[in-house]
This record gives structure tokens, sequence and C-alpha cells, in this order.
């Protein structure tokens, strides 16, 4: 199991791991999580831990111009490549950079107004998950979904790919 990192190791190691997550099965299983989450258009959605916005894209799609993207995220360096890149799409997108421990500090205003809140492969890098859990509750509307996944599993990746993901896991722990 991977620890919760610190903000120079998650620096650190998304400096390091560019190349990770751009290969097809990592790209295939986020595209398969988002598109299979029950999001509609006209919803808010949380993107926490959105990195570098590739999933923030994703959700895009499913929101339309009506809904609204929050992407949060520890790193300003991910956070202004993730502006870059979607910087065309007519879905709006505000691109916070805070700790996910610390939502209610920086969304208060939208609280109970999140349809939906979206981990994308980030939360094994969350410093205290329960409140995590505790700080969502405070921002989704009662009956609102959360949904989170991970790579960091058995069977995630194909085997020819076992090489490169061990090294990269060693670097980047």
């Amino acid at each position: 199991m991977v620890e919760s990192a610190s903000p120079a190791d998650l620096q650190s190691s998304f400096e390091r791991a560019g190349e990770f997550y751009k290969l097809p099965f990592y790209l295939a299983l986020n595209e398969r999580f988002v598109r299979s989450l029950p999001i509609s258009p006209g919803q808010n959605v949380l993107d926490l831990g959105c990195g570098t916005g590739a999933n923030t894209q994703l959700i895009a799609d499913k929101v339309g111009e009506n809904g609204k993207i929050f992407a949060v995220d520890i790193l300003e360096r991910a956070l202004a490549e993730a502006r870059a890149r979607l910087t065309n799409l007519k879905t709006p997108i505000e691109f916070i950079r805070g700790k996910a421990e610390e939502l209610s500090a920086f969304l208060r205003d939208i609280a109970g107004q999140v349809d939906a809140v979206m981990i994308g492969n980030a939360i094994h890098n969350f410093e205290d998950k329960p409140k995590v859990i505790d700080q969502v509750r405070e921002i989704l509307r009662p009956g609102g979904l959360v949904a989170f996944n991970s790579t960091f599993f058995d069977g995630a990746r194909p085997e020819e790919e076992k090489k490169f993901y061990e090294r990269w896991i060693l670097r980047a722990s």
C-alpha cells in the first residue's frame, strides 16, 4: 500500500511520473472510470486531486457547458498544466490550489451544492483520508455521489508494464 506523501514528495513524484500518466492502460482505466459515473449535464462536480486535468476533461464532456467543475489539487504546477490544457472547453472550471483535508475552508461558499465528488487516482496521496471524507460530506449535496479509483491494485496494469510500474513506484515512494 502506498502511504500518503508530503507536498514536496508529491511534486517530485509528479515530475518523475509524467510518462506513466500517458500509458495507454492508465488512460483507459481513467476513461472507463469517469464514463461509468452517473454524472449528468448541468451538474456541479468536484475533481479532487485533479492533477493535470485528464479526468477533468472527461468530466466536462459529461456535465457540458451548463455544469461546473471545481478542479482541486495541491500542486500549482499540475493546476497550471490543467489550465493550459483545458482553456478551450465550454464547461466552466474553477481551478483551486489546496489540500483535500481542508476543503471546507476554501469551498465553504458551495457547501451542499456539489452533486458529485470524483477522486481519480489520488486517494493514496491524501494524508488523512477520514478527514477528507468528512470534508467531502460538508460540500456534497444530500444524496450526492462520491467516487474514487486507484490503479494501484493487482491486475490494474498489463503484465508487460509491470517493470516500468515497479520502478516508478519505488522512485515515487
